[in-house]
């Protein structure tokens, strides 16, 4: 089940990369200014912003896609994640 959480754009986006297992991303995310999860939500995820941030995976690609689109929806189990 997905929960909208206003606080979920809060979240620090080493959480976020972590949750998705693309957490070997994250220096080049904070590198281009992505801090947070309200900071991806600023950009229009496209291929542009994955060549920026040198993610050349499709699969890695396919999955930030996705769970972009679910920003500011997360799983109700993982609700303990934000602190808002």
């Amino acid at each position: 089940m997905l929960i909208f959480c206003p606080s979920a754009a809060n979240l620090d986006i080493q959480l976020w990369l972590e949750h998705l297992g693309l957490e070997r991303y994250l220096k080049d995310f904070k590198k281009e200014g992505i801090n947070t999860v309200k900071d991806l939500e600023t950009r229009e995820i496209n291929d542009d912003l994955f060549d920026t941030l040198n993610v050349s995976v499709p699969g890695h690609r396919n999955r930030i896609k996705w769970a972009g689109n679910y920003l500011p929806f997360i799983p109700s189990k993982n609700i303990s994640l934000f602190n808002g």
